[in-house]
């Protein structure tokens, strides 16, 4: 078991929760009407800004890179887990800086470029990577004074020409906004300052929150970032043309300084938040799915002690995309063996102290913590890395996927995988309707096919308690039902696909599929027209008949249908009958062994419509044996086979009994016995089937 956790069972289990989440309706309707109410949120601050700034929605719930279910806790309140934060920057697009980084840092200098200088404001270099200052310029100071009816903005600019990134957090802003209440007075009380933003925890108890960040854009791309355009990539990842994309955006610059910056207040961060967006949407589905399942795995995983955040994670993934596994790496199948490694990604870098920021490595965004904090958090990631499924069993507790989980932690590995892998399937099999007519089934029978089939070796040295709920078994009452309703491609799909997944299992233990698709094959074999198609359907259900037949013994309805498929095929009339007596002279059929057939009930006088019905193979047998003796002017062989009718009518089950009549009577007056025909009919009404 000791490489158990780097195959695709792991990969599977991820891709289940992921499907899972992301299938569970209420989560995804609710999610939606969050975003709905946000988004309308959005669009007036926007219609009310009047131009000067702009509100766009950031983060994981807007890049598709969360996994989250609304469920009832102990309270009866519902609430998503793991909670979901919806970010959003407010961009002042009015107020643009330039970036001057890369300019020396004295007096004359920035006394030079506040004169010439056309924009809002100057990015200057500060102490820590990443961080600027922001030196209001002449333009940027008329600017303010026609402002001034609104806020007095110019006194908290520094002597030297610095704007503080508190502004923001004593209202003091450009305010652009008429109704100014929208975002301050409304709801003043429950803003808490969290970094750069302003967080709203009003809805914490149903678990999202919102945070609001400030920003002034840029529109060139910075200086202490031109080495991310430059450098070498090895995975491929992002691509020329992207990071052209990206870079044509420029960036922004927010409120918050430096940890342990002796400046904090003066510092802003230069943003990345639009070139993050776009290398998020450009991830596959697979590396979504990876990303956001390892998010769950450490959400529930690590102490509230780890330091490791989502925002750690997000600059690890494309790291790790960028310099070990590009989109031409990844595909459905390795899911789990990538986010096993990249959890060694994340570990190497915490024994080296950093975790770099994606796009200015030299900016290390855990400088600020402790070391003993790192290594603890380290550990507990290598001990999630070393019980993966001890992890995923925990994920699938705290989101209610299943219920029987409990105990975990003094079970083997082994028992783990199996207790988690079948409760998987059940899940599945529950979420997906399974008639393969919706996306959703599709995708859940795949996941259910593909477990059964990497599971298989584990089940068979486990406990008996484990068994593999094979796909026959699945599928076999959906396909009956099919073949009952008359959709014979769906039925014939379903059968052959038992056979496709595990074609000793169906001979071994349901043999009766082959008899199912021999007959199928025989209906269409009689209703299609096309030569060619003809003949390639009499070869599939001659081989399935052989098969069937060289697998089961005791089936009247199977050597009923083989004699009935060569009848109508008009191969030997010899060959018909014997198959057809073989039928007859099954003393003990296997369970529920039936025929549906047609015939034309038998009414006093006369025939009406003809009618489907379930009836003992043997019965059905000796009622087409009926027919062909007639047809070939035997009388005696045809009134020996009605007698036998009526002694399996007086034998036969009480819920057989109006069919069993109904062949009687109608072979009695084939075979020319009329009177006896009125007598058996009048003697069925009695057991005329109840409908509802």
């Amino acid at each position: 078991m000791a490489n158990l956790q780097n195959n695709e069972v792991t990969g599977l289990f991820c891709e289940c929760i992921s499907l899972l989440i992301k299938q569970h309706e209420p989560s995804r309707t609710v999610f939606n009407l969050i975003r709905q109410q946000f988004l309308t949120f959005v669009k007036y601050l926007n219609e009310i800004s009047k131009g000067e700034g702009m509100v766009a929605q950031t983060g994981s719930s807007f890049d598709d890179l969360h996994l989250s279910r609304i469920f009832e806790n102990s309270t009866g309140r519902y609430k998503f887990y793991p909670p979901i934060d919806f970010d959003f920057m407010m961009t002042y697009v009015n107020y643009a800086i330039q970036d001057e980084t890369d300019k020396p840092n004295n007096e004359n200098n920035l006394n030079d470029l506040r004169k010439s200088v056309q924009t809002f404001g100057i990015m200057i270099a500060a102490t820590n990577p990443g961080y600027v200052k922001l030196l209001i310029t002449n333009t940027g100071r008329s600017i303010l004074e026609s402002k001034q009816e609104k806020c007095d903005f110019n006194q908290h600019i520094t002597v030297e020409g610095f704007l503080p990134n508190n502004i923001f957090r004593m209202k003091v802003i450009p305010e652009q906004m008429e109704d100014e209440e929208i975002l301050y007075k409304r709801q003043k009380c429950t803003y808490t300052v969290s970094g750069p933003a302003l967080s709203n925890f009003e809805h914490e108890p149903e678990g999202y929150s919102y945070d609001f960040v400030h920003a002034f854009p840029c529109m060139s791309w910075p200086s202490i970032a031109l080495n991310w355009t430059k450098r070498h990539k090895p995975g491929g990842w992002p691509n020329e043309e992207l990071v052209e994309d990206i870079v044509q955006d420029g960036c922004a610059v927010v409120p918050v300084g430096h940890h342990l910056s002796k400046e904090a207040n003066l510092e802003w961060r230069v943003s990345f938040n639009s070139a993050e967006r776009k290398l998020s949407a450009s991830l596959l589905p697979c590396q979504k799915s990876c990303y956001s399942v390892l998010k769950l795995l450490l959400k529930a995983g690590l102490s509230t002690k780890s330091i490791l955040t989502s925002y750690h994670v997000k600059n690890m993934m494309f790291w790790f995309c960028e310099q070990m596994y590009g989109p031409a790496d990844w595909s459905e199948k390795p899911i789990g063996e990538k986010m096993v490694e990249l959890l060694d990604y994340i570990i190497k870098a915490l024994e080296h102290y950093s975790i770099p920021n994606y796009f200015v490595p030299p900016n290390n965004l855990i400088s600020h913590r402790e070391k003993g904090a790192i290594d603890a958090t380290k550990k507990e990631i290598s001990i999630l890395k070393e019980n993966v499924f001890q992890s995923i069993s925990l994920v699938c507790c705290k989101l209610k996927l299943f219920e029987e989980m409990s105990g975990m932690s003094n079970k083997t590995e082994l028992y783990q995988m199996l207790t988690i892998y079948t409760a998987f399937v059940q899940t599945l099999y529950k979420v997906g309707i399974l008639n393969l007519s919706t996306a959703i089934d599709t995708e859940c029978f795949q996941k259910i096919v593909a477990l059964n089939k990497c599971m298989k070796p584990y089940i068979k040295t486990a406990s008996v308690a484990f068994s593999s709920v094979s796909i026959p078994e699945l599928l076999k009452p959906l396909a009956t039902n099919h073949m009952k309703t008359g959709d014979v491609e769906k039925a014939l799909r379903l059968n052959q696909i038992m056979i496709e997944n595990d074609f000793k299992l169906v001979k071994d233990c349901y043999p009766e599929v082959f008899s199912n698709i021999a007959c199928l094959f025989g209906y269409k074999y009689q209703t299609s027209t096309e030569t060619e198609s003809k003949k390639r359907y009499f070869n599939e259900a001659m081989t399935n008949f052989k098969t069937a037949n060289s697998l089961i013994t005791n089936s009247p309805s199977l050597h009923f249908a083989f004699g009935n498929f060569l009848l109508t095929s008009k191969s030997s009339l010899n060959e018909v009958i014997t198959h057809l007596k073989k039928a007859t002279i099954i003393s003990q059929p296997r369970p529920d062994d039936e025929v549906l057939m047609q015939i034309d009930i038998f009414e006093s006088g006369t025939q009406s419509k003809s009618q489907n019905m379930y009836v003992d193979g043997r019965i059905a047998a000796l009622y087409l044996l009926t027919s062909i003796y007639i047809d070939t002017c035997d009388i005696y062989m045809a009134r020996k086979c009605t007698h036998r009718i009526q002694k399996y009518v007086d034998t036969t089950i009480l819920t057989q009994k109006w069919s069993a009549h109904q062949i009687l009577a109608v072979s009695l007056r084939k075979s020319g016995l009329h009177e006896k025909a009125e007598i058996i009919f009048s003697d069925s009404q009695k057991y005329i089937p109840f409908k509802t």
